[in-house]
């Protein structure tokens, strides 16, 4: 898979920024939408928060887990957090 990496300064959220990206155009698996600021993240079950500049990773991954039935896809947000979490 190949990544294509976009950095921005401040954002009010990178999966936001991602969902409109993708809305306007077919991207490809890799995309990854990179902020060093973003003021309005999304989580999961609607929880928001803020970041401080440069300390924390903010950051979403476009993946298509064609080998995953969609039922169980958040099983591959909860690998790749444990991961995530082992690695730092």
């Amino acid at each position: 898979m190949n990544f294509s990496i976009t950095t921005i300064d401040k954002v009010e959220s990178t999966q936001t920024y991602l969902i409109e990206l993708s809305n306007k155009s077919e991207l490809q698996e890799g995309v990854v939408i990179n902020a060093l600021s973003q003021f309005k993240g999304v989580g999961q079950f609607d929880n928001k928060w803020e970041s401080e500049d440069g300390k924390n990773l903010t950051f979403s991954l476009l993946l298509k887990p064609r080998f995953l039935n969609p039922c169980n896809q958040f099983l591959l947000t909860q690998v790749l957090s444990l991961a995530i979490s082992d690695f730092f």
